[in-house]
């Protein structure tokens, strides 16, 4: 406690000038001055439209200049009677009156402050250091000084403020106070204040000097540990203190599981990576994947725990995470198709070694994205796979090709289904055929080509950009329909024209060869979209190949 005696300030007691004075200062005018210099002075200020501030103008320009040229346009000025006018008016006499008036604005405004900012934080830390004070010694009865008088006492501040302000202005203009008895009675207040606040410093004064002859030390160091003991044993922190122990002990005990945990993961990862990475990259094969995954082990980065691996390339192996700017990472060597096959080899793995899955459901919307005829050969191998071993298998498409291709060679039949949305959004399944839907696609595109190469239009819901898309697979459809069984279901168009050129001229496709080698080749980079709009006249020849072709079939 002494040390804080000592330490603590005393009220801030404010130096205000009597409100008497003040007013007689603004009302006050120099005596000496001829009449004669100051309706001069008057008379150039308001010539020159310099109200307000005018005569403060003028005095810098007598202080500043040098008798013989003005110092603010350097022009001639020992010849010009209104400057001896200004001299005599601005004299040691107005210097010192002038000087008088200034000060006592600013130290009024050190009390008052910006909007009455300093007024407020002087009362506000005066009543905060008082609630220490009070504890200390003996202070004397404050006098009544509620929020209201307050506000009336900072109103008057701001009144006189204002008038010693318009002062300056004209100091040789008397200046009236408006209400001047209202506002003394508020500086009356707040004399009454200081001199409360006075009074209590000396007490304060008192109450310091006191404490001098303390060993401040020793008794510092006594309350310390009287003050610890007794905190050792108080509700609030022996409650604190037991909360403690207890979280501590329920961390360690945490800590201890999730260490266990993590060896228990990295013994089955170590244990199972090999078996997992075995099989997926022998899918990976199957898929004709040029890359494999490797380094399988566990991870423990971020919030849960993880397995990490790499994706290996030939003698080049990458990290799988995330995209890195600077060097080869996961999103960046592999393709949206490799992408999605590493996706469907993981899936089929985890599926497949699912022991519950006699009795699961398996669902695959959209296997084929991004996959050529070859991957999307061995998805549905590996799809009739699983629907041997699972009890029902959904898989999800809008291209009927595909299902078709998961049809074919099926053990048993599939149900074919068509999901169908009104306008309302309400669904219902209905029975469906790829076969016949594959049909009606062929004959679509025949439509569209055909009326492509006789009139160089659309029809309705076609474009240049589809009829190029069609070209290919409507030819490869064709072949296989005018010849069954000579063309595998997965043939695409190159490898049928090389085995039609092999066969030789006896082939009833020979004369063709070379359109549909060129159909081939024009169609080859708009079978998965993103190449340049489709030239009308290259297009139109295209289409008339295809007509010359197939003939009037």
């Amino acid at each position: 406690m002494a040390i804080a005696v000592r330490a603590k300030k005393d009220l801030r007691c404010p130096a205000l000038d009597e409100f008497d004075e003040l007013i007689s200062l603004a009302e006050k005018t120099i005596e000496g001055l001829s009449s004669d210099a100051l309706s001069k002075i008057r008379a150039h200020i308001d010539l020159h439209g310099m109200i307000p501030n005018g005569e403060k103008w003028l005095r810098y320009g007598v202080e500043h200049s040098d008798g013989v040229s003005c110092p603010f346009c350097s022009q001639a000025i020992s010849s010009i009677p209104i400057v001896d006018t200004f001299k005599l008016y601005f004299s040691q006499a107005y210097e010192e009156f002038y000087a008088e008036i200034e000060t006592r604005t600013e130290r009024l405004k050190e009390i008052l402050g910006p909007n009455g900012e300093h007024f407020d934080k002087l009362i506000h830390d005066n009543e905060k250091d008082l609630d220490f004070w009070v504890t200390v010694c003996e202070l004397p009865d404050r006098p009544q000084f509620d929020q209201a008088t307050l506000n009336d006492v900072k109103a008057s501040l701001a009144c006189v403020l204002a008038l010693l302000e318009e002062k300056i202005k004209n100091p040789l203009s008397k200046s009236m106070l408006v209400d001047a008895d209202k506002v003394q009675g508020s500086f009356s207040h707040f004399r009454d204040y200081i001199r409360w606040v006075s009074a209590c410093n000396i007490a304060i004064q008192e109450a310091r000097l006191a404490t001098s002859t303390l060993d401040v030390a020793k008794a510092q160091e006594i309350l310390g540990k009287l003050q610890a003991l007794q905190a050792r044993v108080s509700g609030p922190i022996k409650a604190e203190l037991d909360a403690w122990v207890a979280r501590d002990a329920r961390k360690t005990a945490i800590e201890k599981k999730k260490k266990s945990e993590q060896a228990d993961l990295k013994a089955y990862v170590a244990k199972t990576a090999s078996e997992k990475e075995n099989s997926i990259n022998s899918l990976l094969d199957l898929f004709g994947a040029r890359f494999r995954i490797s380094g399988t082990k566990a991870s423990f980065v971020g919030r849960d725990a993880n397995t990490d691996y790499s994706i290996a390339i030939g003698p080049h192996v990458v990290p799988a995470g995330p995209k890195s700017d600077t060097s080869p990472s996961f999103d960046t060597v592999l393709s949206s198709g490799d992408k999605t096959t590493l996706g469907l080899a993981f899936f089929f793995v985890q599926v497949s070694s699912d022991e519950n899955l006699n009795t699961s459901t398996v669902i695959l919307d959209d296997p084929f994205n991004s996959q050529d005829i070859a991957r999307q050969w061995e998805t549905t191998s590996q799809i009739r796979a699983i629907s041997g071993k699972a009890a029902q298998v959904i898989v999800l498409s809008h291209d009927p090709r595909f299902l078709a291709l998961i049809e074919k060679n099926a053990k048993t039949t599939p149900g074919t289904f068509q999901i169908l949305c009104d306008d309302k959004g309400v669904g219902e399944l209905r029975k469906w055929s790829s076969e016949d839907e594959l049909r009606d696609i062929y004959t679509r595109q025949s439509e569209r080509i055909r009326e492509y190469a006789s009139a160089g239009s659309c029809l309705p819901g076609a474009s240049v950009e589809s009829i190029a898309k069609d070209l290919r697979p409507f030819l490869e459809f064709y072949l296989k329909v005018r010849f069954p069984a000579r063309f595998t279901q997965t043939a695409m168009l190159d490898a049928m024209v090389s085995e039609i050129e092999a066969a030789g001229p006896t082939d009833p496709m020979s004369a063709q060869v070379a359109n549909m080698r060129a159909i081939n080749e024009y169609g080859r980079d708009n079978m998965h979209g993103g190449a340049d709009a489709p030239d009308p006249i290259a297009l139109r020849a295209q289409c008339n190949r295809i007509v010359r072709i197939i003939g009037a079939y």
